[in-house]
């Protein structure tokens, strides 16, 4: 199951490409807080500060953790 991002009114492209800790992990079907322990001991899809206190998970690296996955 590969994700594809959507572009939400009014954004520039930058967003959509990456997905919150919430909705990468209803892609998971895991927590929140699960994400932020895999974050910690280093497992999971490949993530990126994109703010003061704001984490993004791009697409493709949740892709290509599902596809590592599976």
């Amino acid at each position: 199951m590969n994700l594809t991002a959507k572009a939400p009114s009014g954004t520039h492209g930058f967003i959509t490409e990456y997905l919150t800790p919430e909705e990468t992990a209803l892609h998971l079907r895991c927590s929140a807080l699960t994400l932020a322990k895999w974050r910690q001991r280093g497992y999971g899809p490949k993530w990126k500060r994109i703010g003061p206190q704001r984490i993004g998970y791009h697409v493709a690296d949740v892709n290509a953790f599902l596809n590592r996955a599976s």
